[in-house]
């Protein structure tokens, strides 16, 4: 008695996913039709070509505040960074401008470099 409730009650959960499965098709299955791969290809593309624009825009704004930088007199830069000193020793040094510059000054000299 208790083998034959056992049965009936695991039976639909055995099957359930098999029904499931079938019903909706899994990448990389037979039952995908060209459109969804060219779909899935699209998506791809489209994915690659706005990282390829968000990293060509950090490469045009990493440029523009070297030449910021690079454009600054010595003193200036130096002012400067004493300020990003000042503020990495109170612990905010969050999002300046000149981090990266400030960073690299900061690690000359150390082992991998």
């Amino acid at each position: 008695m208790f083998k034959l409730i056992t049965n009936l009650t695991a039976c639909p959960a055995r099957r359930a996913p098999l029904v499931l499965s079938a019903a909706e098709p899994v990448l990389g299955y037979d039952e995908f039709d060209e459109h969804v791969w060219a779909w899935q290809v699209h998506l791809s593309d489209l994915e690659r070509a706005g990282h390829m624009a968000e990293a060509e825009d950090r490469d045009r704004e990493r440029a523009r505040v070297q030449a910021l930088w690079d454009a600054m007199d010595a003193e200036e830069a130096w002012a400067i960074m004493d300020e990003l000193d000042m503020l990495n020793a109170r612990g905010v040094l969050v999002d300046h401008l000149f981090f990266e510059q400030w960073q690299r000054s900061r690690m000359q000299g150390y082992v991998g470099d």
